[in-house]
């Protein structure tokens, strides 16, 4: 694990066993945030991490927030290697598991610290950010206008659509 700030104190979790260590927290987190979906839970990324794509080449970038010792925001993040060469950060879940609705995680109620938090992690890796498979409306989304207007370059493509099936009136 490396320190990267404090107040609210920062750190990027680089293993798996760190990772793994976060499971009931990592959950919790995520049910008290607005993107609580089965892709970003920690047994679905533990799962995607260890059985799919360890084996790759690619390195966890797990960046966590905590306020004291809450864990207030989350970046299930990965680096790798873009055309062979570059290193990026890419969402856990992308790659070889199409996982949908992925996203960094923020504790109602802790968005604008939560989402400041990541920012400046993000702006202090120096990697270059490959997200996939947004949320309309997504923290991540919010996430690259703030990096925009810190001088990086910011692109939007569609590549593929989530269907959804609207379940509401039905039994």
């Amino acid at each position: 694990m490396v320190a990267v700030t404090s107040l609210p104190s920062v750190a990027v979790l680089d293993d798996a066993q760190s990772f793994a260590t976060l499971r009931d927290e990592w959950n919790a987190l995520l049910r008290n945030s607005d993107v609580d979906c089965p892709f970003l839970t920690a047994e679905w990324l533990d799962s995607w991490w260890t059985s799919l794509v360890a084996a790759t080449g690619s390195r966890l970038h797990v960046i966590t927030v905590r306020s004291g010792s809450t864990l207030v925001a989350a970046a299930p993040l990965r680096v790798t290697r873009s055309l062979g060469v570059f290193p990026q950060l890419e969402f856990l879940g992308t790659g070889h598991a199409g996982s949908d609705y992925l996203d960094v995680i923020v504790r109602r109620g802790f968005e604008a610290e939560g989402s400041a938090a990541i920012a400046r992690a993000l702006e202090a890796s120096g990697l270059a950010l490959n997200l996939r498979h947004l949320p309309a409306n997504s923290r991540a989304a919010e996430l690259s206008t703030r990096l925009e207007a810190h001088g990086w370059t910011r692109s939007e493509s569609q590549n593929a659509i989530c269907p959804v099936v609207t379940l509401s009136e039905h039994t």
